[in-house]
Parts: structure tokens; sequence; C-alpha cells
């Protein structure tokens, strides 16, 4: 619920699937050149159909890839989206901040057409494309600029030399850490804006498949228990379908994503997915259970992985 009473709806639009960095546990497998993008009508035909058949003040989260790779557009979809009284929160890699007065720049424009939240993103495998001195300039330069809130997401491994604990270092400042998610739970700093260290993890997702058992906290056997990132129409893929879960690359997986936008609605795409005996099964009983039912049901070629970080 909102101030005012009035179910919130997050929703979560992969704006494009091209980053300018090619990190090695990109979980969203993203490309370098060449990748889809979503316009601004597409955008805002979905935002409008949402707000207008739910009834439901909406969240909009911008992600990719790497959303400022959009230019202008990306202002245009921010300024569209603030005009509707609908807040925003882009998550970036932050290459853009590559001098102090650059970040301040970037951030002004992003200030200005509307921008309401900003999560950037740090970790050793960012920090072999990305400078970590240009988070550090976009973090500060976005400090008392009237943003709700600024996060860094740091994700952690057990060698990890990017963490939480050695950025409050680099930052110089006493700044909380919170789980990924946890974020908003921290209190807003005397100029209103909440900053704050979002403490993540590794997945062996996307072409983090392939990271060494060294690199990723396992455990053994399966995470047990419901997937409570599951959400039916939550997410907008930048091949414009609707999906059910941002963390990972929906747009690949026949169970997480419907139906292309420009075939059906968003509601009807939702209703389908949501309607779905896997999608349901996924977030009611979870993917262990799933298992253990196949193997059950003679699915002999089926084998555990040594151990799982996450479900």
């Amino acid at each position: 619920m909102d101030g005012d009473g009035m179910i919130s709806k997050m929703l979560t639009f992969e704006v494009t699937n091209e980053c300018n960095v090619r990190c090695a546990h990109c979980l969203m497998d993203c490309v370098t050149e060449g990748g889809a993008r979503l316009s601004l009508s597409q955008i805002m035909r979905t935002v409008d159909e949402v707000v207008g058949e739910e009834g439901m003040n909406l969240f909009v989260v911008l992600s990719g890839g790497e959303p400022t790779l959009l230019g202008d557009d990306l202002l245009e979809i921010l300024a569209s989206l603030s005009v509707r009284g609908i807040p925003t929160r882009m998550v970036s890699n932050a290459s853009w901040a590559s001098s102090p007065d650059e970040a301040a720049r970037v951030i002004k424009r992003l200030r200005e057409a509307g921008l309401t939240e900003l999560n950037l993103s740090m970790d050793d495998f960012h920090a072999v494309w990305v400078p970590v001195q240009n988070v550090l300039n976009a973090w500060r330069a976005s400090h008392g600029v009237g943003f709700g809130s600024v996060a860094i997401a740091v994700a952690e491994g057990p060698k990890s030399r990017v963490t939480c604990e050695s950025v409050k270092e680099l930052l110089g400042e006493e700044v909380p850490v919170a789980p990924v998610g946890d974020e908003l739970s921290t209190a807003p700093s005397s100029d209103g804006t909440v900053y704050v260290i979002g403490r993540g993890k590794y997945s062996r997702l996307g072409r983090g498949r392939h990271l060494k058992n060294s690199i990723v906290e396992l455990r053994a056997g399966f995470p047990n228990g419901p997937c409570d990132k599951i959400r039916a129409g939550s997410v907008i893929t930048s091949e414009n379908r609707v999906a059910v879960c941002c963390g990972a690359r929906p747009a690949e997986n026949f169970v997480l994503a419907g139906q292309p936008l420009g075939d059906t609605t968003w509601s009807e795409a939702s209703a389908r997915l949501a309607d779905d005996v896997l999608v349901r099964a996924l977030g009611r009983l979870g993917p262990a259970f799933l298992w253990h039912l196949a193997k059950e049901r003679g699915c002999d070629s089926l084998s555990p992985k040594d151990g799982y970080n996450n479900l």
C-alpha cells in the first residue's frame, strides 16, 4: 500500500538487452551490440493499460542491459512516466560517470527528466569493465539532488575483493547495508534520501552459469520452498514480452516468458502466465518440488548439481 491506501504494483521494463560491458557473471546474458530495445510507445501502452485496468498506483523499474544506452529516448521515457505521477528506478553500471563533472551532468539530466531512484551495480566482475571510481562519482553526484533512494548493489562471493565493507571504506561514509530487496527499509538521511548498500550474491544464471564453485556461495542440496520472485506480468522484456521474473533472462525461457504484447494485451498475457500450471507450481511449491516430482515420474536423465546458491 502507498500513503493513500492504494495498492502499488512494481513493473519492471527491461528496456534493452544491450550493454556496453560484458561481465562474466551477467544474469541477463546481455549482448554488446544489436540488442532489442523497447520504444516509448510500447512502454507507455503497457503502463496506461496497467494503470487503467488494474486501478493501481504504479512503480516502474527500468533495467537492462544498460538503460543509458537509449540516450535521449531514456529521458523521454522518464519524462512521460513522470508527468503521469509514476515514480521510477533505474538500474545502471555507472559507465557514464567517467569523471565527477560527467557524473553530475548525467545525474542532473536524469533528475530533470523525473527519475526518482537510482541503483548502481558494483562487484568484482563489473570492476573489470567499469572503474570503481565511476561508481563513486555517480554516488557522490547523486547526493542532495532529491532522489528518493540511491543504492549501490554489491554482489559477493566467498573470495570477493569488492564487498559491502570495502565499498563503505571507499565511500568514506557510514552507509547502512541491507539485503538486496530490502534496501528501502533503511531510514532516510537528513536530506530525505535513502542512501544504502545492497548486499547480494552471485548466481549461476545467464553467463554466470559457468562460475566456479569457489566463486559462488553454494549450499548442498536443493533450496526448498516457493520462489517469491514469481510475479505474473511483473516484467516486460526488451522483446516486449510479458514475463514473471526479473532475476534471470526470462525471454529465453518458455516457462517464464509469455506472449509478445504486439499479439495480445498485458492483462491477457499476464492472466495466461498466472494460470500456467508450471508458473503456479514454481510460485507456490518451488523448483525443488518439481524436480523431485519429475524424478518420481521416471525422468531418470535429471541429475542434481553439486550445490545451489539460491532458488
